[in-house]
């Protein structure tokens, strides 16, 4: 029942689409975006079994650059946890530092509600990315009680796009996850993938992949994957 609702309201947002297309309207402070996703994969491990995954999200951005939003998906870890959605609220701040870089700074909470008595993986992490040119991105999110488990987490990674014949982008990452206290070691993961608009929607082919730590910890969770998602924004 749960993935028949998702997949009727994919097909009424791709429906949405089509008709907000045909209309003109001027840009406002309010935007967003839906995705359908064969796997959820956060930080190189997946959110929902390797199952598919619908996702949306809903951003108020202020004329000062403070902006804040809500971002929520379907996700699956262990049965006994009852955890089906994570919902993550974020307020945040970007501005150009100059004709080259800029910065956006955001604090975001992760919260999976709804799951049984005795799990908890609500926490709040803090979140800074450089960009440069539009093409490099350096990003640190620091939690100090990373997945509920009162202890420090530190994700680190730096990632690039680059323009390809044809309309296509190319892009690539690379991040380490300190989580030897959390989780007992840390681990990285590592990605490419390509990217093309058509018409209103966005398509990516992305690999991912993580070294043997995250195997470890997530076991079949963690590991090369690849993933095919359709994103429309507006």
């Amino acid at each position: 029942m749960t993935r028949c609702l998702l997949f009727c309201a994919l097909a009424l947002a791709f429906s949405g689409a089509a008709i907000a297309q045909e209309e003109e309207e001027a840009e406002g402070p309010l935007s967003g975006d839906v995705t359908l996703t064969s796997d959820y994969v956060f930080r190189g491990i997946s959110q929902t079994n390797e199952d598919p995954a619908l996702q949306g999200s809903l951003t108020w951005t202020f004329d000062n650059g403070f902006y804040l939003g809500a971002w929520a998906s379907n996700v699956e870890f262990v049965e006994e946890d009852d955890a089906d959605v994570e919902v993550d609220l974020y307020v945040g701040w970007a501005t150009d530092i100059n004709d080259s870089w800029g910065v956006d700074l955001s604090l975001v909470r992760y919260a999976y509600p709804g799951t049984a008595d005795g799990f908890d993986y609500d926490y709040t992490e803090l979140i800074g990315v450089f960009t440069y040119d539009e093409w490099l991105s350096l990003t640190a999110g620091l939690s100090n009680d990373v997945f509920n488990l009162d202890e420090f987490g530190g994700y680190y990674e730096v990632a690039g796009s680059w323009a390809l014949p044809g309309d296509f982008a190319f892009n690539a990452h690379y991040g380490y996850y300190t989580t030897e206290d959390a989780l007992g070691d840390d681990y990285t993961n590592f990605g490419a993938g390509i990217s093309k608009d058509i018409g209103p929607l966005s398509w990516a082919l992305d690999w991912h992949d993580t070294n043997g730590a995250a195997k470890d910890i997530y076991g079949i969770n963690a590991g090369s994957r690849v993933v095919v998602s359709v994103t429309f924004a507006f």
